[in-house]
């Protein structure tokens, strides 16, 4: 719902910016299919923040634990470097004679 575009119906609107378009180039402008701001028999879902007041601190949590220190593993426990196998070569389909 944009409220740049009046009424609830959906229109066609160059956009280039803004709620419903995210460009994939930098200046980049698009016509898109958009619904006016107005609320409809046709809006299926409105989202809404509601704040009632003040504002109650939340607790803090504890403070994370930090992580152990491992020692670097020595060259003789290092594990050893698995070899990669090659990824097995995909069957092409089996070719269909055409007819003459």
């Amino acid at each position: 719902m944009r409220a740049d575009v009046h009424g609830g119906a959906k229109k066609y609107v160059v956009l280039s910016g803004g709620v419903g378009f995210r460009p994939k180039s930098e200046g980049e402008r698009r016509r898109k299919l958009v619904r006016g701001g107005m609320i409809t028999e046709e809006t299926y879902q409105v989202n809404t923040v509601v704040f009632t007041g003040e504002v109650e601190p939340e607790e803090k949590p504890p403070p994370a634990r930090e992580p152990e220190a491992k020692p670097a593993p020595t060259p003789a426990r290092a594990p050893e470097a698995k070899a990669k196998k090659p990824k097995p070569s995909k069957k092409p389909h089996k070719k269909v004679k055409k007819k003459k």
